[in-house]
C-alpha cells in the first residue's frame, strides 16, 4: 500500500529536527481540502462498519504480538481501518480496535483499553498506536496502570497532545478538559515519566496541524523518537508517510 520510498520521505529525522514549515508555495485550500477529504473518510468508514460489541472492534491478523489501536475524540475504532490493514499486511501481529464515546470520562476509557489488553494479549508483547486524545489515553496505560503496563513495550502516538492543546478552551465534557494544558491527566502523566523508560516510544507530529495548537505539543513526549510529517490532525490516519511509519516500528 506504501509506494517506494515513502517511508524514507516521510521520516523528518528526529527530535533535534525543527518543524518543517509548511510547503510554501501550496495554496491553503488545498490543505483544507485534504483535511476534509480525511474527516468525510473517517464518516464513510464509521458508517459502513458493523457495530461493535462492548466497544471491541474484530481482530485483523495474525502474530505474536498484539496491537492495539486507539481512536481520538469524537471518532470511532472503524477509522483506523486501512492503516490496520497495511499493518497487520507487512507484519506478524493481531491488530485490534475499540471504540469509545465522546461523553465518557477519561478514566472509563483507559479502563476499557485496559479491558481489552487483559482479554487479548494471551501472554504477548503488547503495542499501543493512539491518535490524538488516544494517544493520551495509550500513555496513561503504560504509566499509570500497573497490572498491564508490563506488558506494552511499545507505544506510537500519531498528533496527540503531550503537552494538551489550546484548541480545548471550550467546556466541552470530561475528555475535552484532559487535554487541556496544565489539566489534572497531564499533570499526572507529567510527573511519572519514568515508567516511559522501559518502553519504545514514537511520536509522529503533523506540522500542519490545526487542532492540536501547537503542534509541537504532540512531540513532547518524553523519550521518544519524533518525526515530523507535512500533514493534518485527520490526515495523519491515512498518510502514506504515517502508515509507514507504523509499520517500521509496531514490533
Amino acid at each position: 500500500m506504501v509506494p517506494g520510498g515513502a517511508l524514507g520521505a516521510a521520516l523528518r529525522l528526529s527530535v533535534r529536527t525543527p518543524p518543517h514549515l509548511p510547503r510554501p508555495f501550496e495554496h491553503a485550500g488545498a490543505s483544507f481540502a485534504r483535511e476534509l477529504r480525511a474527516v468525510l473518510r473517517q464518516g464513510h468508514l464509521i458508517a459502513r462498519a458493523p457495530g461493535a460489541r462492548d466497544g471491541v472492534g474484530t481482530k485483523l491478523g495474525e502474530g505474536d504480538r498484539l496491537v492495539v489501536f486507539v481512536h481520538g475524540f469524537m471518532a470511532r475504532g472503524p477509522v483506523w481501518g486501512p492503516m490496520r490493514h497495511a499493518v497487520a499486511s507487512t507484519n506478524h501481529v493481531e491488530t485490534i480496535d475499540l471504540s469509545y464515546g465522546p461523553l465518557e470520562s477519561f478514566e472509563a476509557v483507559c479502563a476499557r483499553v485496559r479491558r481489552v489488553i487483559v482479554s487479548h494479549h494471551e501472554g504477548r508483547p503488547v503495542t499501543l498506536v493512539g491518535h490524538s486524545l488516544g494517544g493520551l489515553v495509550s500513555r496513561w496505560i503504560v504509566q499509570e496502570v500497573a497490572d498491564v503496563a508490563g506488558h506494552v513495550d511499545r507505544l506510537i502516538t500519531l498528533a496527540s497532545p503531550h503537552e494538551g492543546t489550546t484548541a480545548a478552551r471550550i467546556p466541552a465534557g470530561p475528555l475535552v478538559s484532559a487535554i487541556r494544558p496544565r489539566s489534572a491527566v497531564l499533570e499526572t502523566l507529567r510527573k511519572s515519566t519514568r515508567a516511559l523508560d522501559r518502553v519504545r516510544c514514537v511520536a509522529v507530529v503533523a506540522s500542519r496541524d490545526r487542532m492540536i495548537t501547537p503542534p509541537s505539543s504532540a512531540a513532547a513526549l518524553p523519550g521518544a523518537e519524533v518525526l515530523w510529517l507535512d500533514v493534518g490532525h485527520n490526515e495523519i490516519l491515512f498518510d502514506p508517510g504515517a502508515i509507514a511509519i507504523v509499520q517500521k516500528h509496531v514490533a
